[in-house]
């Protein structure tokens, strides 16, 4: 392996040729891919048509996102071979670029999908086209139609909770079916609910979906919210029927509705009572909600920095961020007893070195105590950032920049390890042959050294180059070891 070159940690299974996943780092900065569906076999295709015959369904829906954009295309071909029925593409990716995927689907749904499904069945059952229906668009002899579009529900009560129960549902995984199957159930007995308190986002980042969506609805409330009776009936109804031990709430915000979270906490904790993570914005005043939120159960939250630089969150990713409200929202966690972790977006192809040392910088300003996620930048078609780097003819990364993200990344890690990392960090940076070679730094290496045994220790610096123990022997007494932990 050249000393430029990023490793790639091979995914534990095959992904369809052509598909692009959200890809992150790990701590010794091997590539690794989230969200893989694997290649399909012949078997479980087979169990797919048997129990598609079985049903005969009149149309068949499927949710489709850009990572597992290709997975989609080779299920609705293989439909397409064997049964005469046709299939609607609903999902982010149909709603953000709907032109890309009638080569496969018969129709596309673009955007919210809840009146339009209701309108597909209903003309369905009165022998209809139900290509009429609002927000599908679809090919007519080559050109494609587009239908009106239905105003967005305001009232989310006015829609059913979740469909919890198991009949008529199938799983297919490992050449095996299993049917009844029940999603809320699949970690063992009761088991992590997820819920959904609100729609949409405030926000409208360059680099996001959520902001063509919010388009597509504009002059509409898009930012909706059910109300706090409506949302713990159906976690009450979870808990008794499911017997659910933890929830975890998707919202893409969840703490910035000061009067609604006031209501929740103490009902929350009356009727649910169950420990529960949750999604927070960094945002001036979040003290008294994160308190209430606490007091109610909230064991654990995401509080996403992406970028520590302030010209990528202002100019690239048009992102609302204040260094104070993250730095002052992890303080607050870490004093209140909220676990967290952290997600950073780098691999940017506007990404310069200062703007990674400010986004190192935050994370030594967190002073440990803490889990980081590495995320590589992934670019979502028809967002603001991906017609700005089609603009600007961006090119594919180089192996100078590759080296610059890999010592990065290894140094974003090491820096959650310590209450003081500074001095660590310092001395990593001093020692050129990391910043040339960063194959040679191994956070975990790094990390162990906090509480090493002394055979531990012995064999950890053994394995390190000769050049490095020399720098580490020099600077003992500045390191450490053993007097920072996280």
């Amino acid at each position: 392996m050249k000393p430029y070159e990023l490793t790639r940690q091979e995914p534990t299974c095959s992904i369809e040729e052509g598909q692009i996943c959200w890809e992150g780092v790990n701590e010794v900065g091997a590539i690794f891919r989230y969200a893989v569906n694997k290649v399909i076999t012949a078997a479980e295709f087979d169990h797919l048509f048997n129990t598609l015959k079985q049903l005969q369904p009149d149309a068949i829906g499927m949710t489709v996102n850009t990572p597992l954009f290709r997975t989609a295309e080779r299920v609705t071909q293989q439909i397409k071979e064997h049964l005469d029925v046709p299939v609607i593409w609903g999902g982010i990716h149909p709603t953000i670029s709907a032109a890309t995927c009638l080569e496969f689907c018969d129709c596309a749904c673009v955007g919210e999908g809840d009146e339009t499904i209701v309108k597909i069945a209903d003309a369905i059952d009165k022998g209809e086209d139900f290509r009429q229906a609002d927000n599908l668009t679809y090919l007519s002899n080559g050109r494609r139609m587009v239908n009106s579009m239905s105003p967005l529900q305001g009232n989310l009560d006015a829609y059913p909770a979740r469909d919890n129960s198991p009949e008529g549902k199938y799983f297919i995984d490992n050449d095996q079916i299993i049917s009844n199957y029940g999603v809320v159930n699949d970690k063992g007995p009761g088991g992590l609910y997820q819920a959904m308190s609100s729609r949409g986002c405030p926000y409208k980042c360059a680099c996001c979906c959520e902001a063509p969506l919010k388009a597509l609805y504009a002059g509409q409330t898009f930012l909706r919210q059910r109300s706090v009776e409506n949302v713990i009936e159906e976690l009450v109804d979870a808990k008794q029927s499911l017997g659910i031990k933890e929830i975890l709430f998707e919202d893409e915000v969840f703490c910035l509705n000061t009067r609604w979270i006031e209501k929740f906490a103490p009902l929350y904790k009356e009727k649910v009572d169950l420990p529960f993570s949750a999604y927070l914005y960094p945002s001036r005043g979040i003290e008294n909600n994160l308190r209430l939120l606490k007091d109610a159960g909230l064991k654990n939250g995401v509080v996403a920095l992406q970028s520590g630089s302030e010209r990528i969150n202002k100019e690239v990713f048009r992102r609302v961020y204040k260094r104070e409200y993250f730095l002052n929202t992890a303080q607050l966690c870490k004093e209140i007893g909220i676990t967290f972790d952290t997600d950073v977006i780098t691999y940017n192809p506007y990404e310069q070195e200062e703007d990674l040392e400010q986004t190192l910088e935050v994370l030594m300003d967190m002073r440990g105590g803490f889990q980081i996620a590495v995320n590589r930048l992934f670019i979502m078609p028809n967002t603001e950032l991906a017609e700005r780097i089609k603009r600007d003819g961006i090119l594919g990364e180089t192996a100078s920049r590759n080296l610059m993200f890999n010592y990065y990344c290894r140094l974003f890690y090491i820096a959650t390890y310590f209450r003081n990392p500074r001095r660590v960090v310092g001395l990593i940076k001093a020692i050129g042959i990391f910043r040339k070679y960063p194959q040679l730094l191994i956070p975990s290496m790094v990390k162990a050294l906090r509480h090493p045994t002394a055979p531990a220790r012995t064999l950890i610096l053994a394995l390190l180059p000769a050049s490095v123990r020399q720098v580490l022997k020099r600077n003992k007494q500045r390191l450490s070891f053993g007097k920072q932990p996280a």
